[in-house]
């Protein structure tokens, strides 16, 4: 009898944690526009063969190139990581074109290479 209650147990707790799962993601798509239009945690990233710089409305921080460790492209986004494990992301659809992305991506790891 206790299995039975405790293996009841388990599938309604599996139960739960997918339906919590389906309305966090609708949550989540339902408020995508407004995150993305809302301009007090809107991000900027500027890149120039000096440094990565992370601009907000309240703040601004820039990454030397020579703080930075690697960077890499992948699932629509352009990782930068640097050698204090902080990380920029910078998602491709931000760019007009992929080759645009892939010019940007090229820049970035000629200015690693060249400051190492």
């Amino acid at each position: 009898m206790f299995s039975i209650a405790l293996l009841v147990l388990f599938g309604v707790a599996l139960a739960l944690f997918k339906l919590y799962d389906v309305m966090m993601n609708n949550v989540m798509q339902k408020q995508q526009r407004v995150e993305q239009e809302d301009q007090e945690i809107l991000q900027k990233v500027k890149l120039n063969r000096f440094f990565v710089e992370t601009i907000t409305p309240n703040a601004s921080g820039k990454i030397y190139w020579k703080n930075v460790k690697d960077s890499y492209r992948e699932n629509g986004f352009i990782f930068i990581h640097m050698k204090n494990d902080n990380c920029v992301v910078i998602p491709e659809r931000v760019f007009a074109s992929a080759s645009e992305a892939a010019e940007v991506f090229d820049f970035i790891t000629m200015q690693i290479a060249q400051n190492k």
